[in-house]
């Protein structure tokens, strides 16, 4: 077995105190069948230089001694970061210490899946998969190391009958890249406000930017600024983030629009006007000219510029015909009301994470 160290210096926002980051190699996905070769991690430490740190083991007979000293090891923290560790990482390092007779920490400490926070940043950036590497090229990382973890387990197996020390270069380099990696994404956690319906993404009102019969131009502040940009296109709703502001460009329908409105049984609809009024002043009008509303009929109309209305929400609905897709009307009400555009926004990135 060989433990190798170093000592770097990194600059890695939003850390937890106490974390370690690990990855590991094995040869297969089956925990049952095949054995961990390689456990890599960092950590930062109180002068803030960072440790890394590999355990690499020549055969499957060191991985009990192997697992033993990385138990005792990762006690001396509060949190482990992982990439995708919820689904393998970790299930794989826990059965294998309890196999060995081991008490397992792996799956009882806290932890932290950067995969889960990063995952739906996958379509907002438009990438083709949401794998480790994905992300680093996003945020302008990359790598030396050329080979995937499956193509590794061969250059493990290569290793073990030459002991080449070109093919260990590899096999702990690619290891120690994951690892490094991973520190660049947690700049990426700041984007979970975007995908946090609870969060308060929009705080104030839009600056209103361009404004015509056909498109409504609106840009909000941020509470933060985002160093990584994107574009997006929901049906004819245009989404652009870049540093501290988000812009929207909506489609913009200006006409006539109908309000329909709740409870039919309580209105009755006028013919010659077009219009539903409440029982309460249909009795002041001529039975000839009256009839029960129904959902279809309860309406008033309204001429105005109409936005898309992507939710139900507080502000008035309106529809041209019943049944028909929604819109808000633009005034200075729905302008500066920040709840609305907050569950407006909220709405469009969700739309965004579900592709």
């Amino acid at each position: 077995m060989k433990i190798i160290e170093k000592h770097l210096h990194l600059n890695v926002p939003n850390v937890p105190d106490g974390a370690l980051f690990l990855d590991i190699e094995t040869t297969g996905l089956k925990a049952e069948t095949t054995h961990m070769y390689l456990f890599g991690c960092i950590s930062r430490e109180p002068e803030g230089t960072w440790l890394f740190k590999q355990w690499f083991l020549d055969g499957p007979l060191e991985e009990r001694a192997a697992l033993n000293d990385i138990c005792n090891y990762i006690t001396n923290f509060k949190i482990l970061i992982h990439y995708n560790g919820d689904r393998f990482d970790l299930p794989y390092l826990d059965y294998h210490t309890k196999e060995r007779g081991i008490d397992s920490p792996f799956l009882t400490m806290p932890s932290l899946d950067i995969y889960r926070h990063v995952r739906p940043l996958k379509k907002l950036f438009h990438m083709e998969a949401a794998h480790q590497k994905n992300f680093e090229r996003l945020i302008g990382n990359y790598r030396e190391d050329k080979y995937g973890g499956g193509e590794l387990i061969e250059v493990y197996h290569s290793y073990q009958i030459n002991n080449s020390e070109k093919l260990l270069h590899f096999l702990l380099l690619h290891n120690e890249e994951d690892v490094i990696g991973m520190t660049g994404l947690m700049q990426l956690l700041d984007y979970d406000v975007f995908f946090d319906k609870n969060s308060s993404l929009i705080t104030s009102a839009p600056t209103v930017k361009d404004r015509s019969d056909a498109e409504l131009l609106l840009s909000f502040p941020l509470q933060n600024t985002y160093k990584y940009g994107a574009i997006h296109f929901l049906d004819d709703i245009y989404l652009s983030l870049r540093d501290d502001r988000l812009n929207l460009k909506l489609p913009v329908f200006t006409g006539e629009m109908k309000y329909f409105y709740p409870h039919a049984r309580d209105y009755y609809y006028l013919p010659a006007e077009d219009r539903a009024i409440h029982k309460s002043l249909a009795s002041y009008v001529d039975p000839a000219f009256r009839q029960k509303a129904t959902a279809a009929n309860c309406y008033v109309k309204k001429n105005g510029s109409f936005i898309p209305l992507l939710s139900a929400g507080s502000v008035p609905v309106f529809k041209k015909e019943y049944g028909k897709d929604a819109f808000a009307m633009i005034d200075d009400d729905i302008l500066s009301d920040t709840a609305f555009w907050n569950e407006y926004v909220h709405y469009l990135f969700q739309k965004i994470k579900k592709g």
